[in-house]
């Protein structure tokens, strides 16, 4: 029966039966269930009720029959070769035919066994290992940067954005316009931020699937470079005992200072800003990469800003986390750093507001919004904002040449990916869907993007 509410949930979120990629998502964000029961509580009383009507009628049927009820309580043989029989043709289809030949799976099945299937794929897949180089090539506009901050927000799309900011008056922050995020759910967006990439220059518009390579994260890249690592975990994500947004035990072993987020959702990324303040006055001397990865507009909108300013309105709930918890949090950073310090701002997603699972969607029904995403610097190095500006990058980034940028900045690069200290020759970006991984011998599916 669970497996079965599980399907027609999700079924009534995206409007379509779930697939695997689907499936893969939900798993991933399955830290966020009470977020998803309050954002989705309809569909998940309406997938409980219709799945009553078939299992409860059921089982009281077969409790009453005596004679029923023993023949099935004696048959775990029949009913463990009628599972493995069951999952067996699960993954011949999936190999045989692709994960689309999946949908029509009995339902109740096809979230267990697709779980069981991704699980399998996370042990037995190859990865596809790149290491980064030492390199000096932009240590005369690096040297003097001893501390890199890395804001990942959350579910901040660029165009709504942009309408609510007002930078160009400010002095310190340089709006690099509309980005493309590495993908459209957060896990494998955080994860190719932190130590993903494809070779973007070998791809078009017309791209359907892409090589997504691994290399050392960027905490293993700044630490072997002599910084302090820090992250600022205000989503809580290394509590979750799943996914945790594709952290391993190793990379974790190179963070030096892991900050939880405390208190409510609408409080906390200006309290870890605080505490950032804090952090660059006490620690002055050291060299330090800091990762935050803010709750910004995280779904249900209205829990990101402060209950005495709920209107009810999604919208404008929404516009009000994006004012409070992305542009007044930049001012204020901006006031707080000076010029051996490089904020780089994004998101890890954008959202289409016009469905009802406004990311993590996947086939004819995905939009750009869900990869449109802003990049911001903040910096008082007046010399590497003046070479930023003459590198022809407005709206002409994406998250891959974000952490490129950070690996040069501690000294080291991978000679096929861009960052912002070089001048725009791209045309393209892509953005993954589903898992950033290898499934079952087919490449990760992207969306491809024209830069204007």
């Amino acid at each position: 029966m669970g497996g079965a509410i599980l399907d027609l949930t999700s079924f009534l979120v995206y409007g379509r039966p779930a697939d695997i990629s689907t499936i893969a998502m939900l798993n991933a964000a399955a830290a966020n269930y009470s977020d998803a029961c309050q954002q989705y509580a309809v569909e998940i009383i309406h997938s409980v009720l219709r799945s009553s009507f078939l299992f409860v009628p059921l089982v009281f049927i077969v409790s009453k029959s005596d004679k029923l009820f023993k023949s099935i309580n004696n048959s775990g043989i029949v009913v463990s070769a009628s599972f493995c029989v069951l999952i067996t043709i699960f993954i011949l289809i999936l190999l045989l035919k692709g994960a689309q030949a999946l949908v029509g799976f009995p339902k109740g099945f096809n979230y267990l066994f697709s779980t069981l299937t991704i699980e399998l794929n996370s042990k037995v897949a190859p990865k596809i290992f790149e290491a980064s180089s030492p390199s000096d090539k932009f240590s005369f506009f690096t040297k003097e940067i001893k501390n890199i901050i890395l804001v990942v927000d959350e579910s901040i799309e660029y165009s709504e954005f942009r309408a609510l900011s007002n930078f160009d008056q400010e002095k310190y922050i340089l709006d690099l316009g509309r980005s493309y995020s590495a993908a459209n759910c957060s896990a494998p967006s955080n994860y190719i931020i932190r130590k993903g990439f494809w070779e973007s220059a070998i791809y078009t518009d017309q791209s359907k699937n892409i090589v997504v390579k691994e290399t050392d994260s960027l905490f293993t890249v700044a630490k072997r470079q002599n910084f302090r690592t820090y992250y600022f975990d205000n989503q809580n994500v290394l509590m979750d005992k799943t996914v945790r947004n594709y952290f391993t035990d190793d990379e974790i072993e190179n963070i030096d200072e892991i900050i939880e987020g405390v208190g409510d959702a609408w409080s906390r990324d200006m309290r870890s800003l605080h505490r950032l303040k804090e952090l660059l006055i006490k620690r002055k001397e050291e060299r330090k990469f800091i990762f935050i990865n803010k709750i910004g507009a995280h779904f249900p909108y209205q829990n990101n800003i402060n209950p005495n300013l709920v209107s009810g309105d999604k919208m404008k709930d929404y516009r009000k986390a994006v004012q409070l918890g992305s542009i007044d949090y930049l001012k204020e950073i901006s006031g707080s750093i000076d010029s051996e310090s490089l904020v780089l701002y994004t998101s890890d997603h954008g959202q289409s507001f016009n469905l009802n699972s406004t990311h993590c969607n996947s086939g004819s029904i995905l939009t750009m919004q869900e990869f449109t995403v802003p990049f911001v610097l903040v910096t008082r190095n007046d010399a590497l904002i003046n070479l930023i500006k003459q590198n022809n990058l407005f709206n002409k980034t994406n998250h891959l040449m974000i952490s490129e940028t950070v690996r040069n900045i501690c000294g080291e690069d991978l000679e096929k990916v861009r960052s912002i200290f070089e001048r725009s020759e791209g045309k393209y970006a892509q953005g993954i869907y589903g898992q950033p991984f290898t499934f079952f011998g087919q490449f990760p599916t992207c969306k491809s993007f024209t830069f204007d």
